[in-house]
């Protein structure tokens, strides 16, 4: 039984809407106010933020990972509340290629729910076969390992999900909802 369906926006990525019984039940704000004001310069911002990395060819590569964990924290501390407060059953998350979005809220649940960096890393490179991307980081001289790991360091995911707004009782109750 899917409890719901978290879908996250592939160019409006400032929300997720969670669905239950075929109804939007939810809208989790993720990020309620601009850097730049307002939602005319939001949208500006999110803009060149998505030119820059079409044009780098790297943003759908885990090389992505650092910039979007430093830029958005509130939308991935949503992420995370959304799935903490979801009906009972299993939640289904994604966006439209499903290792961005989709990969750092897959990276940060396993985090939370105390799996090894190591098995976070071994299941990610299985999990999306992607030559080209291999390719990619390959002429940046990395490689998916490298680059979660790089998008990582140092980073408390606790502390990390607390500053973009979730709470303790979201860290809570995602960690049960997780681990039973």
């Amino acid at each position: 039984m899917v409890g719901a369906i978290c879908i996250w926006h592939p160019y409006n990525n400032f929300g997720a809407h969670v669905w239950h019984g075929g109804r939007r039940a939810q809208h989790y704000a993720t990020l309620s106010r601009s850097r730049n004001g307002s939602s005319s310069n939001r949208r500006h911002y999110r803009s060149r933020i998505l030119q820059q990395w079409a044009a780098s060819n790297l943003g759908g590569t885990p090389l992505y990972y650092k910039d979007a964990l430093r830029r958005w924290p509130e939308r991935h501390a949503a992420a995370i509340s959304a799935v903490a407060w979801a009906r009972p059953g299993g939640v289904l998350f994604h966006c439209v290629r499903g290792n961005d979005r989709t990969g750092i809220i897959a990276l940060l649940l396993l985090a939370l729910a105390g799996v090894a960096l190591d098995d976070i890393l071994a299941d990610y490179e299985l999990s999306r076969p992607d030559p080209e991307r291999d390719e990619l980081l390959a002429r940046e001289h990395s490689s998916v390992r490298d680059a979660i790991l790089g998008a990582l360091a140092g980073l408390n995911i606790d502390s990390y999900l607390l500053m973009g707004g979730a709470s303790q009782d979201d860290l809570a109750a995602v960690r049960k909802r997780l681990l039973g």
